[in-house]
């Protein structure tokens, strides 16, 4: 499902997750997600409903986010403080041709690295060739780990020992051991008979990666002929299915409790609509209704809760009185649930105007929001907060700046950088 929308803020919406229980134990525990583990797998809570995929990525000590400019900052999981990825010494980080912080692509932790997509000109081929990267946790050391992609990258992410790659002609893995040895397709799109392909959700879940396509097939014309297709690649089996319900193509929403969560939108007697969403298994069998709401309201977990969000309904909504200031003139409210949809609370967003949701881990909401001197901002909400406001307005706190190559150079910011940037290992 794509959205194009017009904001009132510029608002992301990045949720960081999962509270570690022991140096040897990397499983979610908080979760009874006893098969996800967020050092090799996909954090598939980075995508929102929509596949927009967040630049947030979770490591052990702390949390990766690409911040304006291509600015990559680490954020502290203890101190929730948030410095560039860059240890030159006085550095003030606002200057790309020099800071070291700058430069990156997409981002996700894996075992002990950060990886990376980064494009260099090929004077061969007169134009851009994207390669992935891997850089350590501190951002000392990069390397270029795979050869040049022969087609334009779409989408990357690496899922229990491989990269998964998505170009206009199929998804193609290849071993994380082994990164320049020759992609492998997985999924051959031009076999199929796909053209003109547009990607509408590329995840992954304990032993599936999950590719959903909008493509017109060669021997069709007609503009009601664009379809949607979900495909299940089975990394046991090393097979790709594709899912269906009757005839129809189901969206992912979200993953719960070891099952894949779907939806589809149902339109109602006064010409309004309403989302169902399914719960089944991961390869889509055994398919049971799970929750229904107005359209708008969107349903995603984090393996440890569900939630359903009204921002995008009240975004559309032509009741909204835009002339009536407040924290929030949307009223942007999250419904906190368990696995088992049992209402648990809930807390209304502490900002103006609608922030689009994605997907979230189990201890804070990370967001990033125009502040009132018109700098961009992140701010963290505490998640083992949230049964205390009971429906009220969560409490907002800051982390750091998001557009650091605007900053000045004074010695007040020169201090705070360079004393965070000297701790941030410690």
């Amino acid at each position: 499902m794509k959205k194009s929308i017009s904001l009132l803020l510029t608002f992301v919406l990045i949720f960081s997750v999962f509270s570690i229980a022991g140096c040897t134990d990397n499983t979610n525990s908080n979760s009874s997600e006893g098969n996800f583990n967020y050092n090799t797998d996909m954090q598939y809570y980075y995508n929102n409903i929509s596949n927009a995929k967040l630049a947030c990525t979770e490591s052990d000590k702390g949390y990766y986010y690409r911040g304006d400019h291509g600015i990559v900052l680490f954020i502290d999981k203890k101190s929730m403080e948030g410095i560039p990825l860059c240890n030159k010494t006085n550095c003030m980080h606002n200057d790309p041709d020099v800071c070291d912080a700058y430069g990156y692509g997409n981002i996700q932790y894996n075992d002990g690295y950060l990886y990376t997509d980064i494009s260099e000109y090929d004077s061969e081929k007169m134009s851009d060739v994207s390669y992935i990267f891997r850089v350590s946790e501190d951002g000392t050391e990069k390397e270029k780990i795979t050869n040049g992609f022969s087609e334009t990258l779409l989408e990357w992410f690496i899922h229990r020992g491989y990269v998964y790659c998505l170009t206009n002609t199929g998804l193609y893995r290849i071993l994380l051991s082994s990164p320049k040895s020759e992609p492998k397709i997985i999924i051959n799109f031009e076999e199929i008979g796909f053209e003109n392909v547009n990607i509408d959700k590329f995840t992954a879940y304990e032993n599936y990666v999950y590719v959903s396509v909008s493509a017109l097939l060669e021997e069709e014309s007609s503009e009601d002929n664009n379809f949607t297709h979900l495909f299940a690649f089975d990394i046991e089996s090393e097979k790709y299915s594709e899912i269906d319900f009757n005839g129809a193509t189901p969206n992912i929403a979200t993953f719960i409790d070891g099952k894949m969560i779907t939806y589809k939108s149902v339109k109602n007697d006064d010409d309004s609509y309403n989302t169902i969403y399914y719960i089944s298994d991961l390869n889509g069998d055994n398919r049971e209704k799970f929750a229904e709401y107005p359209s708008g309201n969107y349903l995603y977990s984090d393996g440890k809760y569900a939630y359903v969000d009204n921002g995008a309904y009240l975004n559309f909504s032509e009741d909204i009185d835009y002339e009536n200031p407040g924290k929030n003139i949307f009223g942007q409210t999250i419904k906190v649930y368990d696995l088992k949809m049992k209402d648990i609370g809930s807390f209304i967003l502490p900002f103006d105007g609608w922030i689009d949701m994605c997907a979230q881990g189990t201890k804070h909401f990370l967001i990033s929001a125009v502040a009132e001197d018109g700098s961009s901002e992140l701010y963290y909400i505490d998640k083992n907060e949230i049964p205390q406001y009971k429906g009220t307005y969560a409490v907002k706190k800051e982390v750091c700046p998001l557009n650091w190559k605007n900053l000045s150079n004074t010695s007040e910011n020169s201090n705070i950088i360079v004393n965070n940037s000297a701790n941030k290992n410690n």
